[in-house]
């Protein structure tokens, strides 16, 4: 493993520490960052682009939550349609 992958697996794994206790929000975000820079992890990096680095954490955390809504509508979808069907031949 390269120092890169290694940097990054460490950064993913407080990331996802920090998911656990505060949910997918800023300030998982936030404290991953903070983390970060107090373990001198990409500390210059996030310290010179932390608001870009927000913004695209939370940018992924609303696409992943619209994506996971779509699906999961998908998913009801044929038995909305079913009660749909059956409350429209009560109603006629």
């Amino acid at each position: 493993m390269t120092v890169l992958q290694i940097i990054y697996v460490t950064f993913t794994k407080i990331y996802n520490e920090q998911v656990k206790l505060h949910r997918r929000t800023r300030e998982a975000v936030l404290e991953t960052i903070r983390i970060c820079k107090d373990q001198n992890i990409l500390r210059e990096y996030l310290s010179s682009r932390e608001k870009e680095v927000v913004d695209i954490m939370m940018t992924l955390f609303n696409e992943e939550y619209i994506l996971k809504t779509y699906n999961v509508a998908l998913e009801l979808l044929p038995y909305t349609m079913a009660i749909h069907q059956r409350t429209d031949k009560r109603i006629l």
